[in-house]
């Protein structure tokens, strides 16, 4: 593979070679066509393992777009890319001991502590606006979670970087599933049930970050809650989202910015 720098820049198929643009990256990718067939790929028994890894890459790129879904009011924070979220889910299913290769279930439910702590913005974490960290406690018999953000002091255990005067909190209660090979004879994964529980969101005010805020205590309550199946974890997270004031009355948000970190799982 190449990089394609200076003023000659393409992009498209020329001859045996294709060029591209790749997210993060500051040139122009090359690389020749080429490769087996998808046929090939699909049925030759030389070709066993990549379908292995393909099936479970498949799997775990599934359970990494549920986290996002879930977590959709904050979905526009991490961006485009669900990279750092496959890994997580990749290294899930590689816990798994009781399936074969290319069949690995990714179970948060047996896995749950490991979601704590998780950031789902890989280049700002919560840690570093928010020197004392949230307390968050779920009540998984009830459906509920309760959340404390403590007293903020500007300075001290609070800083938005330099470039924000804006934020607010957004905490989220979902459900999320574990996922499963569908059956040996095809390489697609699927939740274990159905989530039947819309993610429960609550918003704070915008704030700015010269603001000093009491201690806020908040409580949230899945809707029509009658329990969970095993394989579904219930999951609290939260949020800070950064913004612009357009006018007195309109603010802003600022994409791909911003911090969410899941606090809590059972």
């Amino acid at each position: 593979m190449a990089k394609l720098d200076g003023n000659m820049g393409f992009t498209g198929s020329l001859g045996n070679i294709s060029a591209y643009k790749r997210k993060g990256s500051g040139g122009i990718i090359l690389r020749t066509k080429g490769g087996p067939s998808g046929n090939k790929v699909k049925h030759d028994p030389a070709f066993e393992n990549t379908r292995r890894n393909n099936a479970e890459f498949g799997g775990a790129s599934s359970a990494a777009k549920a986290i996002r879904n879930a977590f959709f009011p904050v979905k526009h924070i991490s961006g485009a890319s669900l990279g750092h979220i496959n890994k997580l889910t990749r290294a899930l299913a590689n816990r798994d001991t009781q399936n074969p290769w290319g069949r690995r279930t990714v179970r948060f439910s047996e896995n749950r502590p490991l979601l704590e702590g998780f950031n789902l913005n890989k280049l700002l974490s919560l840690s570093s606006i928010l020197r004392q960290p949230p307390a968050g406690s779920i009540n998984r018999s009830a459906g509920s979670a309760s959340l404390v953000i403590p007293a903020l002091v500007p300075g001290i255990n609070f800083k938005l970087p330099a470039a924000y005067k804006l934020c607010h909190f957004i905490v989220m209660l979902a459900v999320i599933p574990d996922f499963e090979h569908i059956s040996p004879t095809a390489p697609y994964y699927r939740p274990v049930a159905p989530v039947t529980y819309p993610t429960e969101v609550f918003t704070t005010d915008w704030f700015a970050a010269t603001e000093h805020l009491p201690e806020q205590q908040l409580y949230l309550q899945l809707k029509n809650f009658t329990g969970l199946p095993d394989g579904h974890s219930l999951v609290l997270a939260l949020g800070i989202e950064f913004g612009l004031p357009v006018s007195s009355r309109l603010i802003e948000t600022i994409p791909k910015n911003g911090v969410a970190l899941i606090l809590a799982s059972a």
